[in-house]
């Protein structure tokens, strides 16, 4: 089994999804199959941002597997709403000690594409508006 550490700079790439190249949900969907064991729909050739990624999380996590955790855990599902549009816009994974695995799609500074990363919750929640933590069957580490 992979550890999170393992996707940790895998590139940017719109609708990617997998060690090549990965957009926030294909790594999102990548990391919890091969670290924490959990399938998730995969949307191929999904832009996965705005309109369309609000549906595609909304879709999944309309299921009953999902819960909203009192505290997260590594493994949890990392939904980050965008302060413009209070949509949810990005995904991740959180990893530990309130770090989470993402794949941001630009550096604000420049606009060029970045590699994922892990970055500390409280630097996240000066980005978003909002996160909100989701949890597989009650599956945890």
């Amino acid at each position: 089994m992979a550890h999170v550490n393992d996707f940790v700079g895998i590139p940017w790439k719109q609708g990617g999804n997998d060690k090549h190249g990965a957009d926030c949900w294909g790594l999102t969907v990548l990391v919890m199959r091969e670290v924490y064991g959990i399938d998730i729909k995969e949307y191929n050739g999904s832009k996965a941002s705005g309109d369309e990624l609000t549906n595609i999380i909304e879709s999944e996590l309309a299921s009953e597997k999902w819960q909203t955790p009192t505290l997260p855990k590594a493994g949890d599902m990392v939904m980050m709403y965008d302060r413009g549009t209070g949509l949810p816009g990005h995904m991740g994974v959180f990893v530990d000690n309130g770090n989470v695995l993402h794949s941001p799609d630009h550096d604000g500074s420049n606009s060029m594409p970045r590699t994922s990363a892990i970055h500390p919750i409280r630097l996240l929640k000066n980005v978003f508006r909002k996160l909100e933590f989701y949890r597989y069957d009650n599956c945890t580490e």
